[in-house]
């Protein structure tokens, strides 16, 4: 059986240890298995994946209803921002079967973590390197994430923005992070 984007989905959450007032201090992110495209969503409290889950379905669902792509499964570890009566009713809902992590065993759940700790090293740097404050991680992040999606991949031989069919990324339009 063929394999279709955004069918089997990862997700984890990411705490910062920076406390910036009015900037959020986690983000979230939600992988497709088959392409590793990938949707992050920051966030000021953990409590707040409800809400992005929910974001998130419905983006899938509306983008991409006409190739008919759509959220069939979702694994994620055992935090309590997944496992709580509001997501169970989100997924119930919408049909997507849920799997977690055995208990005690988050190495299970690696590629996520994996992805969260590249992200989050890849945009540190950015901040970094252009002198800007830390409170423009959040950015950062969804900067380095959207490259990403247009990055060669040669299991996939495409980038994959290029393979769920969005528009190819204009090299000439993007800038040095933090420069106009």
């Amino acid at each position: 059986m063929k394999k279709n984007p955004f069918e089997n989905i990862v997700s984890d959450v990411c705490e910062l240890d920076t406390k910036i007032i009015d900037t959020p201090n986690h983000f979230v992110t939600f992988r497709d298995q088959y392409t590793g495209y990938t949707k992050v969503f920051t966030m000021h409290k953990k409590n707040e994946v409800k809400d992005k889950l929910f974001h998130y379905i419905r983006w899938v669902k509306n983008q991409f209803s006409e190739r008919r792509y759509r959220v069939k499964s979702l694994f994620t570890d055992r935090g309590t921002e997944y496992l709580n009566s509001e997501v169970t009713d989100i997924l119930s809902e919408a049909g997507i079967e849920s799997h977690t992590t055995s208990e005690y065993t988050p190495a299970s759940n690696g590629m996520s973590k994996h992805l969260n700790q590249t992200l989050l090293s890849d945009a540190r740097t950015i901040p970094h390197s252009g002198k800007l404050e830390s409170k423009f991680w959040p950015e950062a992040i969804l900067y380095v994430t959207t490259i990403r999606h247009h990055v060669y991949d040669t299991k996939l031989k495409t980038s994959a923005a290029k393979l769920i069919g969005l528009e190819p990324l204009d090299a000439r339009r993007l800038r040095i992070f933090g420069k106009l």
